[in-house]
């Protein structure tokens, strides 16, 4: 899971649409929360009784059956919920919200480029002007940006080549996804560092 720090206009076909797969899985992991219903037992973990009866003393019994995927309890952890990528927008006030801000950007890029992303897959939605921006610091920008371009490199140059002059031309600074804004500071812990970038 990739949810890139970086403007989304940097991103060719191929990254814009897994990066709003990939925040749409995001989106559903933060609703479920970190615990969901065992798909197994449908949160109620005791399956089953059978009465038995004790072949030495005659006497009868309830053997009661368990759900094991959950062990007892009904619930399992919800997978991705501890992903890395997920740590920025689980500290925010509400992360519904803002990986909903996040998406709705993603969809504005998509549009911009005549792309056919459906909004109504968005869940929760307010104009991300009323509410603070999440952070991300200059090193962990330079470092996506980066990262992007080795991408780029090989399966898109046009916008390798793009993405090298737009960031060179005025600013010499690469810009955040608008629901960022850029502090001072190193990679962020929680990402996964490449050594070869």
């Amino acid at each position: 899971m990739r949810l890139w720090s970086l403007s989304p206009r940097y991103l060719d076909r191929m990254g814009l649409l897994a990066v709003w797969r990939e925040s749409l899985l995001a989106q559903s992991v933060l609703l479920k929360g970190e615990y969901t219903k065992c798909s197994n037992c449908k949160g109620s973990p005791l399956m089953g009784e059978v009465k038995c009866t004790n072949l030495q003393t005659g006497k009868g019994y309830i053997k009661e059956f368990w759900c094991t995927k959950c062990k007892e309890t009904g619930k399992i952890k919800t997978p991705y919920y501890n992903h890395p990528q997920l740590e920025r927008f689980k500290k925010s006030s509400d992360s519904v919200l803002y990986i909903n801000a996040y998406l709705n950007y993603i969809w504005q890029e998509a549009d911009r480029r005549g792309y056919k992303f459906d909004i109504n897959k968005l869940i929760k939605y307010e104009i991300p002007q009323l509410f603070s921006s999440l952070t991300v610091t200059k090193e962990q920008l330079n470092y996506e940006f980066k990262h992007l371009q080795k991408k780029l490199h090989k399966r898109d140059y046009e916008k390798y080549v793009e993405n090298v002059i737009e960031s060179c031309s005025f600013t010499l600074k690469v810009e955040p996804h608008p629901l960022f804004e850029i502090i001072e500071g190193e990679i962020e812990s929680w990402e996964k560092v490449k050594d070869n970038l």
